[in-house]
């Protein structure tokens, strides 16, 4: 099995800003290839620059919970989590 990496990109819409004080929280479907699951590392990126890791937990539920950046706050432009550590499934593999 492959590890490789999957990036969201996203934009602040309801709330101004995110910081350490703000929770995010992503719905991955169990479906989903490839397998967003346990002992993954995530990132803050702008662009090209990457501004600090991130500390994210997969829960029960297959939502990864994601605490907000300790150092640089989130503002209302572009950014990216990016999720490392995923499990790239081939089709040969199954998904239990």
């Amino acid at each position: 099995m492959d590890v490789g990496t999957v990036t969201f990109t996203f934009t602040l819409t309801v709330l101004t800003s995110w910081n350490k004080t703000g929770r995010a929280v992503v719905d991955v479907p169990k479906s989903y290839r490839p397998d967003v699951g346990e002992n993954v590392g995530c990132s803050l990126w702008k662009g090209a620059d990457k501004l600090e890791d991130l500390y994210c937990d997969m829960q029960w539920d297959w939502s990864l919970k994601v605490w907000g950046p300790r150092a640089a706050a989130v503002d209302a432009t572009e950014h990216k989590l990016v999720i490392s550590g995923v499990h790239m499934s081939t089709s040969n593999e199954k998904n239990w």
